[in-house]
């Protein structure tokens, strides 16, 4: 559905609000549960839209979501923590409904105006997040000692002060801003673009991820590859001398050697197993030995890991969590719903839409959720909705021009 006249600014903020308030991950009330402030944004946007809300037609991958998490959640029925099950329950369901609520919302914009949407808020949430995280570095007086110490935008890791920046975590804070950097990287023409490119690069850089820089890197060799030759020529010629300055300059201004940072994360990677994970998932794989099928229950795994094997730790690894708690059937269902995805992209190119940087994203989402715990991160759900734009859109212009072709007196 396209814009009017009289609700196409409207739209626009709307969706800036829901875009930003996604990302406002730490900021929240506690009234029992974390009340966030995207809950508050789309329970307001839904009011406001009451009278015209509608649902469009589910795609494939929609379908194989919901059965997924019909499954998912049905499988607390027998976990042997049926507390812990009902919390991930509920926040699926809320999720859920949010998750409907943007698709509504991003239906009302064109596709310029909704990655106009997307352009604004990441220069936001990226502005506030570095803010963040050089008021963090202004308190802690630049001494990065300690582990756990959090101050504004900075978390200290064992002596590393990494960026969370409006994230309680520094690489959730990187999988969110996946969106942002790769739109900005295939949208270069633009200043706004430049900017948004240098904001997304230096806070990604300052949270000190290798799961990050590895999603990264992976998702921009896609990039690279699909790209012309003369864009391939500019990012051989200028990406090297642009990520020097890049690692200079953010050295140079917080005080600190990142260079020399990045390398003891990499080479500390192999003594650390990986910050743990190594053992988190042979866990994981020995408690899914026992119960294949429909697993040990959903969100399960960290009390199990408490009881059995004196771990308190969540998986680490969205995929074996998934196959973990709801066996090979879940497993499969969960799966089939990025297979559709990549289906649905390729049955739909279009030279007419770009989806570069939306496949970008994706790939270097799915690589990122093999070492973080995701399968009910609001951040997830929105990327979902984006992509479900892009596609509805392809799917009206393709039935467009069908409609056009046949009042022409063309052979259908």
């Amino acid at each position: 559905m396209m814009d009017t006249n009289n609700n196409k600014n409207t739209n626009i903020v709307l969706a800036c609000l829901l875009i930003t308030s996604v990302y406002l991950n730490a900021f929240y009330l506690n009234v029992g549960f974390s009340l966030k402030p995207y809950m508050i944004i789309s329970a307001l946007i839904f009011i406001l839209v009451l009278y015209k809300f509608q649902i469009h037609k589910l795609r494939f991958f929609e379908v194989s979501m919901l059965v997924f998490f019909i499954f998912y959640c049905a499988t607390g029925i027998f976990s042997r923590y049926p507390q812990d099950s009902i919390r991930l329950i509920v926040a699926i369901i809320l999720v859920l409904i949010v998750y409907f609520i943007m698709r509504y919302v991003f239906s009302s914009l064109s596709i310029a105006k909704l990655e106009k949407a997307i352009s604004i808020s990441g220069i936001w949430f990226n502005v506030i997040s570095l803010a963040l995280f050089a008021f963090g570095a202004l308190t802690l007086r630049f001494n990065f000692v300690g582990n756990g110490v959090r101050a504004y935008g900075i978390l200290l890791d064992r002596g590393v002060p990494r960026l969370i920046g409006t994230f309680s975590d520094p690489n959730i804070f990187a999988f969110g801003n996946l969106l942002f950097f790769y739109y900005y990287v295939t949208h270069l023409k633009t200043t706004t673009a430049k900017i948004g490119l240098l904001l997304s690069s230096t806070a990604l850089l300052l949270t000190f991820s290798r799961g990050a820089y590895i999603a990264v890197l992976l998702g921009g060799l896609l990039l690279f590859l699909t790209s012309k030759a003369k864009t391939k020529l500019k990012i051989v010629l200028l990406g090297p001398p642009v990520l020097y300055l890049l690692v200079a300059g953010a050295s140079q201004v917080f005080n600190m050697n990142i260079a020399q940072i990045v390398g003891d994360r990499f080479s500390g990677s192999v003594s650390d197993n990986g910050s743990g994970r190594l053992e988190i998932w042979r866990n994981g794989l020995q408690l899914f030995a026992d119960n294949q099928y429909f697993g040990i229950g959903i969100y399960n795994y960290r009390a199990y890991s408490n009881a059995v094997f004196n771990n308190d730790h969540y998986m680490h690894n969205t995929f074996l969590e998934v196959l973990t708690e709801s066996g090979i059937i879940g497993f499969t269902l969960y799966i089939a719903i990025f297979l559709w995805i990549f289906y649905d992209f390729y049955l739909h190119r279009s030279k007419a839409v770009d989806t570069r940087y939306l496949v970008a994203t994706l790939i270097s989402m799915l690589i990122f959720m093999s070492s973080l715990s995701l399968v009910a991160s609001e951040v997830f759900f929105l990327i979902l909705a984006v992509i479900w734009r892009y596609l509805f859109e392809i799917e009206q212009n393709r039935k467009a021009a069908f409609a056009l072709h046949s009042k022409s007196g063309g052979v259908s």
